[in-house]
């Protein structure tokens, strides 16, 4: 494996240490983690080959911070945080217990606690001075700009016109929303991220270098698209989620307005990432051809379901 040679001459040249033993446990799209073994202690390294300059200046400035005030994020390991070699960003931190569980696996109780669980973070985001990272903008998650790339490759080879056309037709009634408040959030709170322990109770949350300054509505609404893809995921699930959330960290009218369209948005943004990958390879590159034509599809059917959330 090629990212083994790579880690393993990262930890002698840049951490000076020998006689360690690497095990990989997560190898998914830009991110690869390993647990790192010698005999003084365990720690994890992640590299993350898309982080920026400015998301390492935000993590490495709010994590001891959140760590302190009741959110459980890992611990750097060393004096730094992050680590450039070879042109790449490692990630070193301190190894923690936790389990992963699937969807099926939790009542609504307990994807309520994790719900809270969200809006408690976001309430914590907002006690820290983020505004000089205001003008900071990041296009990979900006559902108009993927519909622009769409429109380029769709006028270079229509072969699949008639999902370029359902995913047009479905922009037409989807808008850009403005004057909403704006913060520091994960951005990408989904049930995946969030690891336990043995009874479920929350022990930290991952991949929080997606760290962005975006809507705060972004975080909520983007953890009930996880639930989407779900046959037993509906309005009654919606409603009490979003109580959840509400009980702790009330939605401004704004939001409250546009949590259907925001939704839409961004299981609509999905979509047309996953028909790029009928063109190139950029995104979701893990994935073959019928994986593909069968998420967009899904995506379709979650947009039908949206609606019912709202009735």
């Amino acid at each position: 494996m090629l990212h083994k040679k790579l880690f393993e001459k990262f930890v002698k040249e840049k951490l000076r240490i020998e006689n360690f033993d690497l095990k990989f446990y997560w190898v998914w799209k830009d991110n690869i983690t390993c647990l790192l073994r010698y005999d003084k202690w365990d720690f994890v390294i992640q590299l993350n080959k898309n982080i920026s300059d400015i998301q390492m200046q935000i993590i490495d400035e709010v994590i001891d911070y959140w760590n302190k005030n009741w959110i459980t994020l890992a611990w750097k390991k060393f004096n730094n945080r992050f680590y450039e070699f070879e042109s790449k960003v490692f990630h070193v931190m301190n190894v923690l217990s936790w389990k992963l569980f699937e969807y099926e696996e939790f009542n609504i109780w307990e994807l309520k606690k994790i719900t809270s669980y969200i809006a408690q973070m976001h309430n914590i985001f907002e006690e820290w001075d983020f505004s000089k990272f205001k003008d900071w903008t990041n296009n990979f998650k900006n559902l108009f700009y993927f519909l622009e790339l769409a429109k380029e490759f769709n006028e270079k080879d229509d072969k699949y016109q008639d999902y370029f056309k359902k995913i047009i037709e479905y922009s037409k009634w989807l808008w850009p929303i403005d004057g909403l408040r704006k913060w520091v959030i994960h951005w990408d709170a989904i049930l995946r991220n969030f690891l336990f322990d043995e009874s479920k109770n929350i022990s930290w949350l991952i991949d929080y270098e997606m760290i962005s300054y975006e809507d705060f509505l972004w975080d909520f609404v983007d953890h009930i698209r996880f639930y989407m893809k779900y046959d037993n995921f509906w309005k009654i699930e919606y409603e009490k989620l979003k109580n959840a959330y509400t009980k702790i960290r009330p939605f401004t009218n704004l939001e409250e307005k546009n949590i259907k369209n925001y939704l839409k948005m961004i299981i609509l943004n999905t979509t047309t990432r996953y028909f790029l990958v009928l063109f190139e390879d950029s995104w979701f590159n893990n994935l073959n051809w019928w994986t593909v034509i069968w998420k967009i599809n899904r995506c379709f059917w979650e947009l039908e379901k949206v609606d019912s959330l709202f009735d």
